[in-house]
């Protein structure tokens, strides 16, 4: 249900990926570029008689923001920085206006957009009255980029039907990209590879998961959702050469903005319900007449945005829980064990917060502040011949405080990030009083054996700057940033924190006694920070109405990504020898570099040769070298191979 009420008025760059892509295209395709915020770009005819200079003006029919360009002595604009949403677009000269438009710009779309003499759009008469057109723009076509993408917008989150309310399952519209069966698997993946060789951005925050496997933070071995879907305005899914701005994805990246307020109240109330008479029972099951699971899941939530000063300043919450009451079956066929046969719960929980302000204190500025909070629980590691007292503990702990600071001028616009993310994954034994005793071939009973408390922590500081009146040999939109941020990695393992005892039944002592035992009273640790640079330049450059070129470079540095101080002991060394293995295996805690050869070029080309004003049958292609980084959780097997404080018990 939903409302609306009208106001009184890098990393260790450990894979490298390079994209080709060379397309002809005979009808408009689904490709976008830049970031978040939109670009706008064209030409106006202002017609004879016309007298003094000439100003393009994108207004915001929700918040009434505004972005004005000067129009060139060849009749080019360009507007940048323009958030995703419905635009009067006028274009004027001196006070006479001489054409308007209303039109809706996308997700990081770079479009095109040419004005005439109050040839198409609202009448001149109109350019004042905003309230008369506050309506849906028409979209505009995309084709002047190299970039291959797919965007996303509202209208499809909302309408195409989906099972979990992740809205990273819409990332599967995209060529090339897949999402997961596995309903502990909520990330996506691209070209075959990993999700971890992804990336996501939600309002520019880099979300990448330095230290687990599933792409982005809080993904792996979860059946959370990262983000809520009802928070979501629209996303784009980028697949090959993209540009230099983007960094820590060697196959795909997300990029996604949220909801804001405007001058109206908005919001949505919404729940999802799943019975077990919804489901339908599994083939094996029916065969063997068992009872249908007992199973529920309710997600639910609500949103509300609004005006707090009119024009000025704006708010957006929301809120989103799920419920899901699951149950697993305990089935041992051996008579020793039937007392622990049975359904069992199997819960997940999850709840889902944010909250952003969006204050415009002056007409150069946009101000953004947001706060968003993941909790969820889960309980696991049960089922089949494994004793429900042997279940885990699975928590997920995900918090970021994102401020964004937009601030325009006579044909520039800088943007500033500050970030503070933090996250934490911590499975536990939910009897940690119990050892673990495992039956081979008959079950496991006993608590669960294993401990990992894994924690990141980082603090980004990001400047991007965008010039778009250059012009030499036609007209450039030159955007270059630097990036600095700092991570704390931070993990524990211990996968024998409860003893484990092995019984052998084939052997004489049978049920009654083990003949091994694992034990480890201490976990493997590691602390390590690590400092990530970040530098780029992009020139989008329309050499004429036909041509336009996309040429960037990209590097990226890393302080320690992969723990280069570890020694490696000496009788790890002496088995090294003793095998023959190459002396590669050996860290002397100062023979690892990090590699500051992160040098990244990514170019590419479209042509139109339909002409400019049609765009039809265009030619696009490009090339570029893309630079991901291994999950700490992956090197780190060195050092904590070598730590245990680790036994092996046999027993005569």
């Amino acid at each position: 249900m939903k409302f609306h009420s009208n106001k009184t008025r890098q990393p260790r760059p450990s894979v490298l990926a390079c994209a080709l892509a060379g397309c002809l295209l005979v009808a408009i395709p689904s490709v976008y570029a830049q970031t978040v915020d939109a670009t706008l770009r064209g030409h106006v005819t202002t017609g004879e008689g016309s007298t003094g200079s000439a100003t393009v003006t994108a207004t915001n029919l929700a918040t009434n923001a505004s972005r004005t360009a000067q129009v060139g002595a060849d009749g080019s604009y360009v507007l940048v920085g323009l958030k995703p949403g419905n635009y009067r677009v006028d274009a004027k000269v001196g006070s006479e206006t001489v054409s308007s438009e209303t039109v809706t710009v996308q997700i990081g779309q770079s479009a095109n957009l040419d004005l005439g003499s109050n040839a198409t759009g609202a009448s001149a008469d109109d350019a004042t009255n905003l309230e008369a057109v506050k309506v849906v723009g028409h979209p505009l076509p995309e084709t002047r980029t190299s970039e291959v993408a797919k965007n996303v917008s509202r209208v499809q989150i909302e309408a195409l039907p989906q099972n979990s309310r992740n809205f990273l399952n819409f990332a599967g519209l995209a060529a090339g990209v897949t999402v997961p069966v596995d309903q502990n698997q909520k990330g996506f993946s691209a070209a075959g590879q990993p999700s971890n060789q992804t990336n996501v951005f939600i309002d520019g925050a880099n979300l990448k998961n330095n230290i687990l496997q599933g792409g982005l933070v809080g993904q792996d071995s979860s059946k959370g959702n990262p983000f809520s879907q009802e928070a979501i305005q629209e996303f784009r899914v980028l697949v090959q050469n993209y540009k230099a701005e983007y960094e820590q994805a060697g196959t795909a990246t997300i990029t996604a903005i949220t909801k804001s307020g405007s001058n109206d109240f908005h919001g949505s109330i919404y729940d999802y319900l799943q019975t077990k008479g919804m489901v339908e029972q599994e083939k094996f099951a029916n065969d063997r007449g068992d009872p249908k699971a007992d199973y529920r899941r309710d997600q639910f939530g609500a949103t509300l945005g609004g005006p707090i000063v009119k024009d000025k300043l704006f708010f957006f919450l929301n809120y989103e829980g799920n419920r899901e009451d699951g149950s697993q079956g305990v089935n041992f066929t051996n008579p020793a064990f039937t007392q622990y046969n049975g359904t069992f719960p199997k819960p997940f929980r999850e709840d889902v917060w944010f909250g952003k302000l969006t204050w415009y204190p002056t007409d150069n500025d946009t101000v953004d502040f947001s706060i968003s909070r993941r909790r969820d629980v889960e309980t696991l590691g049960f089922g089949g011949q494994t004793a429900y007292e042997a279940r885990q503990l699975r928590k997920n702990s995900v918090d970021d405080y994102l401020f964004n600071w937009k601030h325009s001028g006579d044909g520039w616009l800088n943007e500033v990030l500050i970030d503070n993310g933090r996250y934490a994954f911590n499975p536990t034994a939910a009897n940690p009083n119990l050892v673990s005793q495992n039956f081979f071939g008959a079950g496991l009973i006993g608590g669960a054996s294993s401990l990992q408390d894994k924690k990141q922590r980082n603090v980004t500081l990001r400047d991007d700057l965008t010039f778009s009146d250059l012009t030499w040999h036609g007209t450039h939109v030159v955007k270059m940033g630097a990036k600095y941020a700092t991570y704390n990695l931070n993990l524990l393992e211990n996968n024998n924190a409860n003893p484990a005892y092995n019984y052998n039944p084939g052997l004489p002592t049978g049920y009654d006694a083990p003949f091994e035992a694992f034990y480890s009273p201490q976990g493997k640790f590691a602390d390590i920070n690590n400092s990530q640079f970040g530098l780029y330049i992009q020139d989008d450059w329309d050499v004429n109405k036909r041509l336009q070129l996309n040429l960037g470079l990209r590097w990226d540095y890393e302080t320690d990504p992969f723990n280069k101080d570890y020694v490696t002991p000496q009788n790890n060394i002496d088995v090294i020898n003793f095998l023959g293995l190459s002396s590669d295996y050996i860290s002397t805690g100062n023979n690892r570099k990090s590699d500051k050869g992160q040098f990244q070029p990514r170019i590419g080309f479209s042509y139109d040769f339909s002409g400019a004003n049609d765009q039809s049958w265009v030619v696009f292609g490009g090339a570029g070298r893309y630079y991901d980084r291994i999950p700490l959780d992956n090197p780190i097997q060195e050092s904590f191979h070598s730590q245990y404080p680790y036994y092996h018990f046999y027993f005569s």
